[in-house]
């Protein structure tokens, strides 16, 4: 890939190479970066260099690193169509308990979260017996 190439070329390879299915959105964010790194280098990104630009924009962790430690999620008592989900989450060595009601696990994780942001896009896949577990940066 270079600075001229397009969003979708970007989504493909990371999709064919990593499986990471890119919601339009996303795809438009990351090709920002994307260009911005091609231009830098003035060379052609592989897949592999891809792959580490949406790792270190998206994955790594900054300071300070929140660490997921548990989380249990159950249906709400309160007679209502949702769950509550309590997550334990590990802030500078300190541990934090966040509680969450929402319409599902989603919501209720986005509202435990209690940032200002919007799930726009979600989408779920079964990866099969053959695909090797992903590393997760933590």
């Amino acid at each position: 890939m270079n600075s001229q190439s397009g969003k979708g070329g970007v989504a493909y390879l990371l999709e064919r190479d990593y499986q990471l299915v890119m919601p339009r959105r996303l795809q438009i964010e990351f090709s920002q970066v994307v260009q911005t790194a091609a231009d830098i280098t003035g060379k052609e990104l592989t897949s592999q260099e891809l792959w580490d630009l949406f790792d270190s924009e998206y994955l790594t962790p900054r300071a300070p690193p929140y660490v997921y430690r548990s989380h249990q999620l159950a249906a709400s008592t309160d007679g209502a169509d949702s769950e509550r989900i309590t997550v334990q989450v590990e802030i500078g060595g300190r541990l934090e308990t966040w509680h969450g009601q929402g319409s599902g696990p989603i919501d209720a994780m986005v509202k435990a979260i209690a940032l200002p942001f919007d799930v726009l896009s979600y989408e779920e896949h079964s990866r099969g017996q053959e695909a090797p577990p992903r590393p997760c940066h933590t």
